[in-house]
């Protein structure tokens, strides 16, 4: 009888078991970290305050300037929210009632705008700093630095687009203006997405083709300003002959782009700025 014990206990099937529910204990309490890991401030990337000379002619985001923005995402007329159980996961879009409470949920994104240079990293560009959070807690270990440029002809802004939620970005217009602006005024712009970039950010999309028009003004809602007056440009991207989204940006000459109204793939998301600190 003792034997027979001892042969179950050391049985594959038993320690099979056994290191399953292991890993499912590891599991559980490592999603249950995340959410109470989540809610700190990013120290990467630190702005080194060297002066960056492509600072000097930025009318709109100028040095040390942070712009608050909203992020809603909406499926026909119900609204979703962009949930995050852990890091290694893809986030999933789900509704108030399907929430997790050990989820985080990505609402709110800041756009810093760095006062010197990061390394080499776009040294043609003023560098901006993207922080992610739920309401007012910084998703910390989602940050990530990109680029905009800034001048009399115009102004492009790398939008975010980190791999948790926000790939998007990569293949919809960019908001990306050739000024002076005026109505009916378009133009257009090429991307092409390398396959490290394909892969990392899990993307299928090669050359993007974009389109810009600018199609009237409308007030807009910008929080801590009230109504502000706005250029309404439509956007357009294509993969060959498909169109893959359509777009509206609202652009404003003091606050720079207030809203992007944009249709994607069966699901619209709406961005808002909130504020600018």
């Amino acid at each position: 009888m003792m034997k027979e014990l001892v042969n179950l206990f050391f049985s594959r099937s038993f320690l099979k078991e056994v290191c399953f529910l292991f890993f499912l204990g590891a599991l559980c309490v490592s999603c249950k970290n995340f959410k109470e890991r989540s809610c700190y401030e990013d120290k990467t990337f630190i702005d080194n305050g060297k002066p960056n000379i492509n600072n000097l002619d930025n009318k709109i985001y100028k040095s040390g300037l942070k712009f608050v923005h909203s992020i809603r995402f909406f499926k026909g007329e119900k609204e979703y929210f962009l949930e995050l159980k852990n890091l290694r996961e893809e986030p999933v879009l789900v509704q108030k009632k399907d929430v997790d409470d050990d989820a985080v949920l990505i609402n709110k994104f800041i756009l810093t705008v760095f006062k010197g240079v990061y390394k080499s990293v776009l040294e043609d560009q003023t560098i901006i700093k993207y922080d992610y959070y739920n309401d007012d807690c910084p998703i910390g270990a989602l940050s990530e630095l990109s680029g905009i440029i800034e001048d009399e002809k115009m102004i492009f802004l790398h939008p975010p687009r980190t791999p948790s939620g926000f790939s998007f970005f990569e293949v919809v217009p960019f908001p990306d203006i050739n000024l002076p602006l005026a109505l009916n005024k378009e133009w257009e712009s090429n991307l092409y997405i390398s396959e490290d970039m394909k892969q990392s950010l899990k993307i299928n999309e090669s050359n993007i083709y974009k389109k810009y028009k600018v199609v009237g003004k409308e007030a807009v809602n910008v929080g801590g300003a009230g109504l502000v007056d706005c250029y309404v440009i439509n956007c357009e991207s294509f993969t060959g002959e498909k169109r893959i989204s359509f777009c509206k940006h609202y652009f404003n000459e003091k606050f720079g782009f207030v809203k992007l109204d944009i249709n994607y793939r069966g699901r619209k998301i709406i961005v808002d700025l909130i504020g600018v600190k």
